[in-house]
């Protein structure tokens, strides 16, 4: 499926599920590494989390066949809750609606698998979150993803 940013730039989604990750030692989709580097150091260092055991979602941007965002999603803590771990995306695609898009994405995907919810804790910005109605809570953004859906 493909999507046409504001810049006018056309936008295709893939699918990656990586089953599980150990956390001591993970393995990131190829398409996701130069990406990761545009993250601070210390998400970056930092091992997944123990969900990442349980399955990951990730959803990756292309832009002319080129990597220009993915966001990467677990299951969450609470049952049918997927949390997104991380969101990037490449500087020349940012304030587009591509991390918005990502995340609709990604709803739309972890709903295929009886997600009810999703939630995400922004790091350097909120505004984009806002913008596609997500709550906030005491842990950053949730939204049912029937609600980031349109249904």
């Amino acid at each position: 499926m493909a999507f046409i940013l504001h810049s006018g730039d056309e936008i295709s989604f893939d699918r990656v599920f990586v089953p599980t990750m150990d956390w001591r030692r993970p393995k990131w989709p190829k398409p996701t590494q130069r990406l990761r580097r545009l993250l601070p150091t210390y998400l970056t260092d930092s091992a997944p989390t123990r969900f990442s055991e349980k399955g990951n979602w990730f959803v990756i941007a292309y832009a002319a066949n080129t990597p220009v965002g993915y966001a990467w999603t677990v299951r969450g803590a609470a049952e049918g809750e997927a949390y997104v771990e991380e969101v990037a995306v490449d500087p020349e695609y940012r304030r587009l609606g591509l991390g918005g898009k990502l995340i609709v994405e990604s709803a739309a995907w972890v709903n295929e698998n009886e997600f009810r919810s999703i939630s995400l804790l922004p790091i350097d910005s909120d505004g984009w979150v806002k913008r596609l109605g997500m709550e906030k809570t005491d842990f950053g953004y949730r939204a049912e993803i029937s609600f980031l859906l349109g249904y």
